[in-house]
């Protein structure tokens, strides 16, 4: 399975070789982006689908539905996201996230943690 991220870029300016680039990471802890597709001014990115959902919408089901979230595997997540970005900080070419948020940091079925966006 597969998420789609659609974006409107109205000139290439690089697109292709900076997904060839970030498609090349490949660390636990970071979301696979696993293609892309272009369409007119329309670019499309594959990633893997992450069934868990962000830790944001995991957030608010604690507070609002009260579907309770212990402290371990939100400081697990915590973790878990700080090792991806670690790695694409510490990868050659560096990589620096620019947009880091808790709707960024998706969780797969078993609650590992990965960024995503970057």
């Amino acid at each position: 399975e597969v998420a789609i991220k659609v974006l409107d870029v109205p000139e290439e300016g690089g697109f292709e070789e900076e997904v060839r680039v970030l498609s090349k990471f490949r660390h636990p802890n970071l979301v696979i982006l696993m293609g892309f597709a272009r369409h007119e001014t329309q670019r499309f990115l594959v990633y893997e689908l992450l069934a868990g959902g962000d830790v944001f919408k995991r957030l608010q089901r604690s507070c609002v539905e009260n579907v309770p979230w212990l402290w371990r595997p939100r400081v697990s997540a915590a973790f878990d996201a700080a090792c991806g970005l670690s790695h694409l900080h510490h990868a050659s070419p560096k990589v620096f996230h620019r947009d880091i948020k808790s709707p960024n940091i998706l969780l797969d079925r078993n609650g590992t943690a990965k960024m995503a966006d970057f």
